[in-house]
C-alpha cells in the first residue's frame, strides 16, 4: 500500500486543485480555501489512523489534531474571543492527540472498520453537521473535502496493492474498499447505524443543494483549463 508520504502529497495536491476550482468561483476566500485544502490532506490521512506504525500513527493524529484545532480555533474567535478559544482548541488537540489515539490503538486493526468508504462518510457527515451552526455553506465544503481525501487515501491503497511488474494482486487488494467483514460485522454495523443516525439528525440534501447551485461550473472550467480550450 501507499506510505504516509504518498497519502499526504497526493491528497493535497488534488485537494488544493479541488479548492482552487471552488476558489474560482467566487463561493469561498483564499483562506476558506487554503482551509479546504488542509481538510483535504487530513482526510487523506484519516484511514491509517489505524496503523501498525506507531509513528505513523503520531504524525497523523498529530496533524488531524493541529488542523481539526485551528479549524475550531478561528470558528470560535468571532464569538469566543482568543483566551477562551484558544483554551478549547488546545483541550481539542490533547484529546484527539492522545485520547483518541489511544482508543483507537486500543479498538482497532489495520485495514479495519476505519478503513472503509461509510466511516469516511460518516466522519464527512459528522464534521459537516458540527460546523453547520456556524457556517452552513461552508460546513458542506468542509464534508465534502474531507471524503474527497479519504477516498483518496483508499484509492491509491488498492492502487499500490497491484503488482505491475509481476502480474499479480496482492493480498491486501480489495481490504481498502471493504463494505462489511462477514468474520467481525459488529464494528460495521455500529458505524453504518450511526450513519443513519447522522443524516436522520443532519439532512444534507438541502445544504448540498444550495451549495452547488450558486457554483458556476463553467466559471470552475474556465479556470482550471486554458481558456483558449472553451
Amino acid at each position: 500500500m501507499a506510505n504516509f508520504k504518498v497519502h499526504l502529497g497526493v491528497a493535497l495536491s488534488i485537494s488544493t486543485i479541488a479548492a482552487l476550482s471552488v476558489y474560482s468561483t467566487g463561493m469561498i476566500s483564499n483562506v476558506d480555501a487554503v482551509t479546504l485544502a488542509l481538510i483535504g490532506a487530513i482526510g487523506g490521512l484519516l484511514p491509517d489512523i489505524d496503523s501498525e506504525n506507531s509513528t505513523s500513527v503520531k504524525w497523523v493524529f498529530s496533524i488531524i489534531a493541529f488542523g481539526v484545532s485551528c479549524l475550531l480555533l478561528f470558528s470560535l474567535l468571532p464569538s469566543l474571543g482568543i483566551l477562551l478559544s484558544l483554551l478549547i482548541a488546545i483541550a481539542l488537540y490533547i484529546g484527539i492527540r492522545s485520547g483518541l489515539m489511544a482508543l483507537c490503538q486500543n479498538c482497532t486493526v489495520h485495514r479495519g472498520v476505519i478503513h472503509f468508504p461509510a466511516f469516511g462518510l460518516l466522519c464527512a457527515l459528522t464534521l459537516a453537521y458540527l460546523f453547520s451552526f456556524l457556517n452552513p455553506k461552508f460546513s458542506t465544503f468542509l464534508g465534502l473535502f474531507l471524503l474527497l481525501g479519504f477516498l483518496i487515501h483508499l484509492v491509491l491503497d488498492e492502487m499500490y496493492s497491484v503488482d505491475l511488474q509481476g502480474g499479480h494482486l496482492k493480498k491486501s487488494f480489495g481490504s481498502a474498499l471493504t463494505l462489511i467483514s462477514f468474520k467481525t460485522p459488529i464494528p460495521y454495523l455500529i458505524v453504518y447505524g450511526l450513519l443513519v443516525l447522522i443524516i436522520v439528525v443532519y439532512s444534507m440534501a438541502q445544504p448540498f443543494k444550495e451549495t452547488f447551485n450558486t457554483i458556476s461550473w463553467h466559471t470552475v472550467m474556465l479556470h482550471l483549463f486554458p481558456q483558449r480550450m472553451w
